[in-house]
């Protein structure tokens, strides 16, 4: 393997670690609120949308508001 294509490797590598949490799991930071993918704000964060756009953009099966509560779509 040529050091271009390694350091190329290297840097894809780096930019999945640090892209933003959507694969962790619901109901994420206490102060946002999330799009979560199962009911009863359980599976994994979506996106970070308002209750109306996580059911109809990212099809969110539920949603957790910034002051705790829990939201079944």
């Amino acid at each position: 393997m040529s050091l271009k294509l390694a350091a190329a490797a290297c840097a894809a590598v780096m930019v999945l670690a640090t892209s933003p949490s959507y694969a962790a799991s619901c109901p994420g930071p206490k102060s946002k609120q999330v799009c979560c993918s199962a009911r009863s704000c359980s599976g994994r964060v979506l996106s970070n949308r308002d209750q109306h756009n996580c059911k109809v953009k990212s099809h969110g099966k539920s949603w957790h508001a910034a002051n705790g509560r829990c939201v079944n779509l």
